[in-house]
């Protein structure tokens, strides 16, 4: 367990800068040109939504974090611990759907298939891209409003044996009152992420045909594209695992905040923002010849 006020502050600060560097790089990157052309692509749009989402993911993470360590009696009050947990319940949420369609989109994109859905999906998708991210946080946002006045804080102590020594912490959980916030949150993160999973999956069977064919067009710049784009989502994919578990956890109440397993799960989830931007940077070509250029 993390009990040093040191560790977790240097921690904190870690991946916050890891977090807010690489996603705001992604932010200024995209935004550059818009000041000329006024015009933004699907992906890049899905793109910079993420980033800008997950930048406040990782400052409200960080605010929590810092929050613990040096007031904890303040942060220790009812209201002051909601509000970090349903700003990050708000981004969190938004966070996944946003990666959901951006993976939704990639699929599509690099599907081949001349079915009427599929075209139309093709043709569809772009236009209603703006209402998509808008969707995505108004639902979270309606989340989380539920959670005002539903959750509440519920502590308990435990007492256990360390050196010969009887301990106790104080164990901190979120419960829902009557109309369940907690648990609707958990089912619409869920749709969220088997969507995203259902569509990864289909990006990898893409893959594998295209990998396929290139062994005939092995120059191919398309294809060249389209794996860096499968291979993004497919990272994506992984990290998006790993982040919604967390959350799936710590919604569920089984793992506790005072415990070694909630600290695993904050730190998995501190780390989704950095790891995101990392992902997309480099399946990026645009964001990855920028970064090439400044160090290279």
């Amino acid at each position: 367990m993390l009990t040093d006020t040191g560790e977790k502050i240097l921690f904190a600060s870690a991946f916050a800068f890891l977090g807010l560097l690489g996603n705001g790089y992604i932010v200024i990157v995209i935004l550059k040109p818009v000041a000329s052309t006024k015009t933004l692509s699907p992906r890049n749009k899905l793109i910079l939504s993420l980033s800008s989402i997950n930048i406040g993911l990782q400052l409200d993470l960080a605010a929590n974090d810092l929050f613990s360590s040096l007031w904890p009696d303040l942060y220790n009050e009812e209201i002051v611990m909601k509000i970090f947990y349903l700003v990050a319940m708000l981004l969190a949420s938004s966070s996944l759907w946003i990666s959901t369609w951006l993976s939704l989109y990639c699929t599509v994109k690099i599907t081949s298939s001349q079915h009427a859905f599929v075209t139309r999906m093709q043709s569809l998708m772009p236009k209603v891209m703006s209402w998509l991210v808008f969707g995505s946080v108004f639902l979270s946002a309606a989340e989380s409003a539920l959670g005002i006045e539903d959750i509440y804080l519920e502590q308990s102590n435990k007492t256990y044996t360390s050196d010969g020594r009887n301990m106790t912490i104080t164990l901190y959980k979120f419960q829902s009152k009557c109309s369940r916030s907690l648990w609707i949150h958990a089912a619409i993160s869920s749709i969220a992420f088997c969507l995203f999973f259902l569509s990864s999956l289909s990006i990898l069977g893409l893959l594998w045909r295209h990998m396929r064919k290139m062994a005939n067009a092995s120059g191919n710049t398309k294809m060249s594209k389209l794996f860096n784009a499968a291979r993004m989502v497919t990272s994506l994919l992984l990290a998006c695992v790993g982040f919604f578990v967390c959350q799936l956890l710590l919604v569920a109440q089984l793992v506790h905040k005072g415990t070694l397993e909630f600290t695993m799960c904050m730190i998995g989830i501190s780390m989704y923002p950095s790891a995101t931007a990392l992902i997309l940077i480099s399946g990026n070509q645009d964001l990855k010849q920028i970064l090439a250029k400044l160090f290279f």
